[in-house]
């Protein structure tokens, strides 16, 4: 088994020396790294969390380090399966059996791709960072390498870090375009870029393709997050259930979606189930960063009871392509993309419903600082401009906030109102920026 996994390694190290690494693009997130701390990356699967730890190893060999000081291992490979066989002790006499002289002397750097495939990965990933010089960086499918199981295995020794589909931010830098530019050519390069990205979303693989392969792509996905990310790893007693409400879950995005409401309906068509069910199945979707629940700010505890959520997806693009109803209607699609803006920077988002029962889409808190969001794909209607105000107007009165936002399709402008400013601000713009400027 040694000689085996020697060669095996070998084999890697090798193949990686010849190999140009596939860096891909620059992203914003960044990997919180500190001394003696497991670096663990984490999102949907394909956002390319593969690709960023390639990076990753491109800048510490670009800094000095052998590429020998580097043990990149994706435990998807066939060539790791006898690894079951001979345990993760045969692994660690293989690595530094072959250089025994960087045994407690060199800092060694473990990259371990989809290590959840192993039983046995926390505690010989423990021993590693116990006993050894070395830096520690895990990915894996969110279908078993979640954040609390990460922080229940490693007893708190480690840094999670979230990565998400590409920003628009990212798309443009990804096209080689700067992220904010005046002069006619930037901006007729980033218009193109923006009507591509509504129609590509932020799945890398994605980029390129016609809309029939894009379609073909995101089946696959949703397919690979039902099955692997939630049928797999829960085993859920009614599977059929769960894919039922997954489907009415996609349909419903961006809208506000009652659990009660969800039972009867299951119950009128002779599905029974309960609301716990149904809850516990949200939740498995959440935690596989597939859609996501956003709770009205200050919800009572009867409106929780009820479970009255919003619900957004972990890429528009792949709702468009499941939910054709989606593909026309700007409103809600826009409300996603703004969502998961947010959610890159903070999980505290919820939406606000004012004492008069006007809603404002979320109110999003970062660093202990709240700022309320309002979208609208339009805001030319007197009607519209009227409801939209009129929610804002009462919200920032009840929440003391001087200052909202409006994300548009494309108007831009501000807005005096006798409760503060609202500051009207192009989605394509809005979604541009690394930070959110109400957060900088």
């Amino acid at each position: 088994m040694e000689e085996y996994l020697e060669k095996t390694f070998r084999q890697l190290i090798s193949t990686g020396q010849r190999r140009r690494m596939d860096t891909g693009s620059a992203r914003d997130m960044k990997l919180r790294r500190m001394k003696n701390k497991v670096c663990v990356c984490l999102g949907v699967r394909r956002c390319g969390k593969t690709t960023l730890m390639a990076g990753l190893m491109a800048e510490l060999q670009a800094g000095g380090v052998a590429r020998e000081n580097i043990v990149h291992l994706n435990f998807a490979d066939e060539r790791l399966l006898s690894l079951h066989q001979g345990g993760w002790n045969a692994l660690y006499e293989a690595y530094y059996g072959m250089y025994p002289e960087k045994l407690g002397k060199e800092t060694v750097y473990f990259f371990l791709d989809e290590l959840q495939l192993f039983r046995g990965w926390e505690l010989f990933v423990e021993r590693l960072r116990r006993e050894e010089n070395c830096e520690i960086f895990i990915t894996g499918s969110s279908s078993s390498l979640l954040s609390k199981e990460i922080h229940t295995a490693l007893r708190g020794r480690s840094l999670s870090s979230e990565l998400f589909p590409f920003s628009f931010g990212e798309y443009l830098v990804r096209c080689g375009l700067p992220r904010r530019g005046y002069d006619t050519e930037y901006l007729m390069l980033r218009n193109k870029a923006w009507e591509q990205y509504k129609q590509e979303g932020g799945f890398p693989e994605a980029y390129g393709e016609d809309e029939e392969s894009r379609r073909s792509l995101f089946q696959e996905y949703y397919e690979s997050l039902l099955y692997r990310d939630l049928m797999e790893r829960h085993a859920p007693v009614q599977p059929l259930l769960l894919r039922l409400f997954a489907s009415r879950l996609m349909c419903g995005m961006s809208g506000i979606v009652s659990i009660n409401k969800m039972q009867n309906n299951l119950k009128s068509m002779g599905i029974g189930c309960t609301r716990d069910t149904l809850q516990q199945y949200l939740q498995w979707m959440e935690d596989a960063y597939f859609i996501f629940p956003v709770q009205q700010a200050d919800a009572s505890a009867i409106a929780r009871a009820r479970g009255m959520n919003k619900v957004y997806c972990i890429d528009h693009s792949l709702v468009q392509a499941l939910t054709p109803q989606y593909s026309d209607n700007r409103g809600p699609v826009l409300e996603n993309m703004v969502y998961i803006s947010l959610r890159r920077h903070t999980a505290q988002v919820y939406y606000y419903k004012s004492k008069a029962g006007n809603e404002v889409d979320f109110l999003a808190t970062l660093a202990g600082k709240p700022a309320l969001v309002q979208v609208c794909a339009s805001m030319a209607e007197a009607a519209t401009r009227k409801r939209e105000l009129r929610a804002l107007s009462e919200a920032m009165a009840e929440t003391g906030l001087k200052e909202s936002w409006v994300v548009t399709e494309s108007q831009e402008s501000e807005i005096e109102l006798p409760e503060g400013t609202v500051h009207c601000m192009p989605a394509y713009e809005f979604l541009a920026d690394e930070i959110p400027v109400f957060w900088r």
